[in-house]
Parts: C-alpha cells; structure tokens; sequence
C-alpha cells in the first residue's frame, strides 16, 4: 500500500514538473492600441476588439483592449499568428506574420484610423517628391 501511495506521488510530482515546463515554454503578446484623430493628434483607443490566431493550429483567442487601449494575451504557444485589431468606428487593421516564441513577451501596438478617414491627394497622384503628412503610419514599432 505505501509502495503504492509512494508511486502516485512520484508519477503526481513528474506529472506536475511536466506541466509546468509547458507553461513555460509558452509566450505572450501585449501592445497598446491608439487612434489617430481627424485632428492629426494620437490617443489611446478604448475597447477596441483583438483577435490571435494561429496560422499554424485551430488556436485562436480574443480579447478587448482596456480604458487606455492596452491588451495581453498569455500562454500562448510558439508559432505564427494573425493578429486582428477591430473597432466600430475605425478601419481594421490585420498583421498576419507574428512569430510568438517561448518565454518571450511578444509586444505589438498599432494606431488605427476612423473609419471615414481620407486623404485630399493619394500618394500616386502626388505631384511632389515630399510625404504626404496626413498619411500616417499604423503600426507602431514592436519591442521584443
């Protein structure tokens, strides 16, 4: 009977060892979504909806950006993902070439832009050389 009770907790203790190494080898995604007013200024961005999925299994996981457009998504296993920032009164905004690694904090912000945001001139019919200032980047560099 003890020899018993000693190899349950032997193979409960592996079992336990086992699962934890798992977590571990799982990563994060966290970033920071913020908009750019018709006015030119950048704010954060409230509750805006995102989506991870994995372009590798059928994982996919959603969540919603906080007061100040943060989100996170935890225990995410290593792979390829897309990544999908949605918002009833902005454009969506897709990446789809997100390398989630283990133990690695994966930080993705993007600026997304109302909905009916246009431009006076595209940059094809552009006559000059200079940038167009009211075009605006949407994706903001990721911190690794």
């Amino acid at each position: 009977m003890r020899r018993r009770a000693g190899l349950l907790g032997l193979f409960g203790l592996l079992f336990g060892v086992a699962a934890l190494a798992s977590d571990t080898e799982a990563g994060q995604v966290t970033g920071e979504i913020t908009a750019l007013t018709h006015e030119g200024k950048t704010i954060h961005l409230a509750f805006a909806d995102v989506q991870l999925t994995s372009r590798d299994t059928s994982l996919q996981r959603e969540t919603r950006g906080d007061v100040d457009g943060r989100y996170a998504f935890a225990d995410i296993p290593p792979g390829r993902y897309e990544i999908r920032f949605e918002h009833p009164t902005h454009l969506t905004f897709v990446r789809n070439d997100l390398v989630v690694r283990a133990n690695r904090t994966l930080r993705v912000n993007v600026q997304l832009l109302p909905e009916d945001f246009s431009t006076d001139e595209s940059p094809a019919d552009s006559s000059s050389d200079e940038p167009n200032p009211r075009l605006k980047a949407l994706e903001l560099p990721d911190d690794e």
